[in-house]
Order: C-alpha cells, then structure tokens, then sequence
C-alpha cells in the first residue's frame, strides 16, 4: 500500500453509495441543457428561470428554451438570446407585428404607423438639408460629406436618411460641412467636420468614426444652437450665449465654448457663414461679423455685437451677409437692403431669410415684393439657406426648391428647381 493509499480511510461498508453527499466539483445551477447541471439527480427542473427573457416568458423544454413574448413584444431577429427585444408599440421598423415597417415620414405609436410631423427645417448651406420630427429624429439629405448623413457611403449623395447615434432631438441646424442639434434635455451635439473645433472640443479629440455625434461641454442646459459656418453658437436656459470654434469672420485659433461678452437676454440666433444675428428679450436684434448691411457700398467686419435696426423693436430677425430682416408688428418687415418696410397682406406667423408664411397659410417670398409661391396645400413651416428654401404643407409633406449640385433638394437628382419639388419620403 503507498502512501497515500494509507491516508484515505476505508469506506464503511454500511454506506450506500446514493447516501454519499455528492463532491462540489463540477456542479453547477441548473441550465436548460438536458443534463443534471447541479447533480440532484433531476434535469432542467429549475431552468425556467435562466429561459425567461425580457419581454417574454421562457420555459424548458426537452433542454432547448422556448420563447413566448407578451402582447407588446416579440422577437423579430429570431435570436433567443436576447429575448423579446421589439417593442412593437414604438418600433417604426416592427411596428405591431415584425416586419410591419413605417415610412419615413412616420412613427410607430401605440402599434400604429402615424404621421411624424415635421417640426424643423434646416435647408441647405450648401451640400446637404435637414429636418426635425415630432418625435425627435433628424431626417438628412444631399451630398455626406463628413458623414453628416450616415457614417457609411462618405461623399455619395444619399435620399433622406434618419441620422443615427443621437437622442430625440428639440431643435437642430446646419452648416456647409456640419450639423449641430438640442437634444430634449437640453445638451448639444454636431457633427461632421471637426476641423477647426466647430464639434466643440479640438479636432484631436473628435472621434475616429467620422460622423459620430460629439456632446459639445457647455456649463448649462441649451434653447437654440445656429453654426455660421465653423463658428458656433447656443442660447443657454439663462439666455447667456456661448459660442465655439474659430471667431465669426472665420479666423484665429479654435477656440473651446465661451461667453460672447455683452450678450445677455438673447431669445433667438440666427446664422449664415461669416455672420450671426440675435434677438433680445426686448426686441433688440444685434449682428456680429462680416455683413454688408451695416454699410451698402462694402461688406463691413464688425468683431461685437451691435444693433441692426436703431429704435426699432423687432419680433422676430433673419439674417445673411447681404441683408436683415425683422418683423417688427404682425403685417410689417423691415429689409435693411432695400431701406423700406414691406406691407404683408395678413399678419406673419413665420419667417426665415426671404420668406413669411402670411396667415393662415400664404407663402410669400423674394426677389420681388413678396411674391406669393404657388404650393399643392396650405404652408405651415419655411425654411431657408444659402442656396435652397423648403416648406412643410400640412404635417408632414415637404417642397424644395433652389440649386441643386449636391442633391440638397431630396428629389433624387442633381437638377435645380424654380419651383417647389417633393421630396422623397415626404411625397
């Protein structure tokens, strides 16, 4: 007998070998398997519990687990291991039954394809348009350069496509090579170009994957962002204004976000490339930049703030380097191009660049002496940018008009139109 042979005492011979206590070695909880995992002598009979997933029940069966999902979920990739992950009450991809998919213009509420009004629009600068729904997605056009679009298919020119990576968004604005937005908590994203800390933070630190929304760091929660082109700014909730990236003229250093001195009591922004306009709380509109409208003979750079229209009380402000406008009662604009006001028919109820929507439903815009656009349904929204306007008719259908190289249109083509042409998607 060996040595260790000797050390190991005799087995009584009166214990039954099913009365020993099974050893810990390999046991383990039980899985749904076919096998005795936890060496009690039963199969699968607690595997249940590893089997219930969420959105469903899961049970055991013949060591295969077998998914039933609730009413309001189900599992439309057919992988069990992540249960019944479809909501199909919210999921415009699945919406009340897999494969059940919403269009474009669409959401998915209570299990039902709706309409997803549009409730922003951001026309081209130059490359690319977007639009803000309802619910809070960011539907984009045109040419991705930078991956404004889509982080995929860099440079090809793509229909409108919801951008993905951001939360639900409140409001959101464009430039020739970025596009920023607020989210409904208040935090600020762009993205595409880093160059020049236009993202917020210095183009070293921008991420690898072109395109990925950048959580601009702001001290407080944000109303308004609007780029002019690689400098931007936001409206904070305590009406400061602080921008980001090179000066408005497109000079010097990038900067990180800081507070334009001299602001305070801001309620709107508006900006083109080289120039911002603001409106105060009591109807003062400002301007900073290279803009020809404080001088009709040249552009003028002027590095503050300063007033637009002197004893004025302004309800609203558009702005380009070439001209300002300002609402000033319901029925009358004030252009300082032409040094005159402008009579609306009814009282305006929006106004972007060269355009007002007239009340209830009459767009008018210039050149011209506001000539009324001839559209397929009453106006409810416009916008406008360097090279393009849109208008939403009724909820959700949308025209555009204008150049048309990068296909900022959303019309499937690179030809410009004179008049307003549906877009894809929003037909």
């Amino acid at each position: 007998m060996s040595g260790l042979d000797a050390a190991l005492p005799e087995r009584d011979a009166a214990v039954s070998h099913d009365a020993l206590v099974p050893l810990d070695v390999g046991c383990d909880i039980e899985r749904c398997n076919g096998l005795d995992d936890d060496c009690d002598g039963a199969i699968d009979e607690s595997a249940n519990a590893e089997c219930a997933r969420r959105g469903g029940v899961g049970t055991c069966v013949e060591g295969v687990c077998q998914l039933v999902c609730d009413a309001q979920s189900a599992d439309c990739n057919g992988d069990a291991a992540d249960g019944c992950e479809t909501l199909l009450a919210t999921d415009r991809h699945h919406c009340g039954a897999c494969g059940n998919s919403c269009a474009l213009r669409e959401r998915c509420a209570a299990a039902v394809c709706t309409a997803d009004s549009i409730i922003g629009l951001a026309p081209a600068d130059r490359t690319h348009s977007c639009v803000l729904t309802e619910s809070g997605r960011v539907i984009c056009w045109g040419t991705n350069e930078h991956g404004v679009i889509h982080r995929d298919h860099l440079n090809e020119r793509l229909l409108p496509t919801q951008v993905v990576g951001l939360p639900p968004m409140a409001q959101v604005a464009i430039s020739g090579s970025h596009v920023c937005g607020v989210d409904r908590g208040g935090s600020v994203w762009c993205w595409g170009d880093p160059s020049g800390g236009r993202l917020g933070v210095p183009e070293e630190s921008a991420p690898a994957v072109v395109g990925t929304p950048v959580h601009v760091p702001l001290p407080r929660t944000a109303r308004q962002v609007e780029p002019a082109d690689a400098h931007v700014c936001a409206i904070l909730d305590d009406r400061s204004v602080w921008c980001w990236g090179p000066s408005v003229l497109g000079e010097g250093p990038a900067r990180p976000p800081e507070p334009v001195a001299g602001l305070s009591d801001i309620g709107a922004l508006s900006g083109r490339p080289g120039t911002m306009c603001a409106l105060s709380g009591s109807g003062t509109a400002l301007a900073w930049g290279r803009a020809r409208f404080f001088d009709m003979d040249d552009y003028q750079e002027v590095p503050a703030p300063r007033p637009i229209f002197p004893d004025q009380t302004a309800r609203a402000v558009s702005c380009t380097q070439d001209d300002a406008t300002a609402l000033v009662s319901d029925v009358v604009l004030l252009r300082w191009e032409h040094r005159q006001a402008f009579i609306a028919s009814a009282p305006v109820v929006a106004m972007a660049g060269g355009c007002v929507i007239e009340s209830p439903a009459a767009l008018r815009c210039w050149p011209g002496r506001m000539s009324l656009v001839d559209l397929d349904g009453p106006a409810r929204l416009i916008g406008t940018g360097d090279v393009s306007r849109c208008v939403v008719i009724d909820a959700n259908r949308l025209r555009c008009w204008g150049d048309n190289e990068y296909g900022q249109l959303g019309g499937g083509t690179a030809e410009a139109a004179e008049t307003p042409t549906p877009v894809v998607g929003f037909e």
